[in-house]
């Protein structure tokens, strides 16, 4: 029996009672029937065919409470009585309330505690604001370089000349002699503006029903690009429509370079990246001032965790308190470069030159219109660009821990 059925009956029962005192109440408020008489006349109606079915339901209460109470008994020691299965050990006091109109109630005395874990199948809560994204690599590249807005009608080109002949015979002269003969010669170059580009398709409906969803689509693309574009300006090849990579310009400070300079007791990498600063700016410099270094975390954590016999940590005199700075080279930890390889060089001599910012727009593409779709599209343009002439602004090592051998006294 459910519980609408249960309420049904014992409403059944409270509206024929309530209409018999009121059809009888007449005679006794006019001296035609006692209250003893009335009382009788209660008893007989409820012993009378009209309470039949009543007294069927109760017997359906009776099983029905019987079988609850069977299977709730093995359960009983291991957790507290549930309402219902008080309500079956209450059972002939309801029954009694039901049948006999004299008893107004009854109490139900419920002992078990409420928490928590009674509350089984709500789903109300606290719902927490914003799309939780999964983390991913710090964009720091984009700030490494100098960083040129292209203008308009720029044809998808930048070109640029190189001075490419460079012979230089400036010498003292005795009197009347013959003047030094030097030579100078150009070379115009041109760098591609390519693209980087990503989509994802949206439903009608998502668009429409779900109002935070699109500008969470939207950042996610924005995302997608900015990395990609990333991991092109460390490593790209140039290859189109692939950008050039600061990786791939860097000239390779190789073993022999690096064996050929002064020997240094103890080598570490910071002292490495001195002898790299040195070696680009020795002669060059009123061109050359080497001041980034981009490095994966874990070789820099590698000198940050360095003691000494007594285990003490070495704290470089070069480098701040931080140890992401050495002479004025900025330290910049970038997890796109693979551990064991770095670059150092001149920020002035690599530029970022930047089409606009990450634009997206809306479009059809393929069966949209007849699936309902509409695909977002994002679009980056750019290239980074190292002249030619300036290769040696920025050197790249490929095995940090040989070069640092390389260097060891």
């Amino acid at each position: 029996m459910t519980k609408e059925e249960f309420d049904k009956l014992v409403g059944k029962v409270g509206e024929e009672t309530a209409k018999l005192v009121s059809e009888k109440w007449d005679e006794v408020s006019s001296g035609l029937m006692t209250k003893d008489q009335l009382l009788t006349e209660v008893e007989s109606f409820a012993k009378s065919e009209q309470f039949e079915e009543v007294n069927q339901k109760m017997d359906q209460i009776d099983s029905a409470l019987a079988e609850m109470k069977k299977a709730q008994d093995k359960a009983r020691d291991a957790k507290p009585k549930t309402i219902a299965e008080q309500l079956a050990e209450k059972h002939d006091e309801l029954k009694n309330a039901i049948k006999n109109p004299t008893v107004k109630g009854y109490n139900l005395d419920l002992k078990t505690n409420v928490t928590v874990g009674s509350i089984g199948s709500d789903n109300q809560g606290f719902a927490l604001p914003g799309w939780n994204p999964p983390a991913n690599k710090g964009l720091v590249l984009p700030a490494a370089f100098r960083r040129v807005q292209v203008p308009a009608n720029h044809h998808g080109t930048i070109y640029y000349t190189d001075q490419t002949t460079t012979t230089r015979n400036a010498a003292a002269t005795a009197e009347a002699g013959v003047a030094p003969e030097s030579a100078i010669a150009w070379t115009r170059r041109s760098l591609t503006l390519e693209k980087i580009l990503d989509s994802i398709p949206l439903t009608y409906e998502a668009m429409n029903d779900i109002a935070e969803l699109t500008g969470e689509v939207e950042r996610f693309l924005e995302t997608n690009i900015a990395l990609a574009m990333q991991t092109n300006l460390w490593d790209g090849d140039g290859s189109a429509p692939d950008w050039y990579g600061i990786y791939t310009y860097a000239t390779d400070f190789t073993q022999a370079i690096a064996s050929g300079l002064a020997k240094v007791d103890d080598a570490n990498l910071a002292d490495l990246l001195m002898k790299i600063g040195e070696y680009i700016s020795n002669s060059k410099e009123s061109k050359y001032v080497p001041d980034r270094v981009i490095i994966n975390p874990r070789d820099l954590l590698a000198l940050r965790l360095e003691k000494d016999a007594n285990g003490n940590y070495v704290k470089v005199p070069y480098m701040n308190d931080m140890m992401n700075q050495v002479l004025n080279m900025q330290i910049i930890e970038c997890s796109e470069v693979d551990a064991g390889t770095l670059v150092v060089g001149c920020s002035n001599q690599a530029t970022f030159y930047d089409v606009d910012g990450i634009s997206l727009e809306f479009g059809l593409d393929g069966n949209d219109f007849t699936y309902d779709l509409i695909t977002l599209k994002g679009r980056k343009r750019g290239n980074l660009l190292v002249r030619t002439a300036d290769a040696t602004a920025w050197y790249k090592v490929t095995d940090i821990d040989t070069r640092i051998a390389d260097i060891t006294a």
